[in-house]
């Protein structure tokens, strides 16, 4: 590439490796989407209660996700010492 530098050719191909580059980012974010539906999947057939630990620990992996807020429906219930939840 270094008999294009400085041309109109070296300033369009940038463009699309940058266009190419941000396209793969966009699709490695969509697969991660997967990986949220598994883990509030997981979170929401656990019983927080009986595993709070490894509850907390989906609930941080579910956070730390692009665009994961982390909130679910164990987040919401109140655990009663006795039973599994409101």
């Amino acid at each position: 590439m270094s008999q294009y530098q400085g041309s109109e050719v070296e300033v369009e191909a940038k463009k699309t490796a940058d266009l190419c580059a941000m396209a793969l980012t966009e699709l490695t974010a969509g697969n991660r989407s997967g990986d949220a539906l598994r883990l509030q999947g997981v979170l929401d057939a656990l019983d927080a209660a009986h595993s709070p630990k490894l509850a907390e620990h989906i609930r941080d992996a579910l956070a730390s996700l692009p665009g994961g807020s982390g909130s679910s429906r164990l987040e919401r219930e109140t655990v009663s010492p006795g039973g599994k939840g409101d």
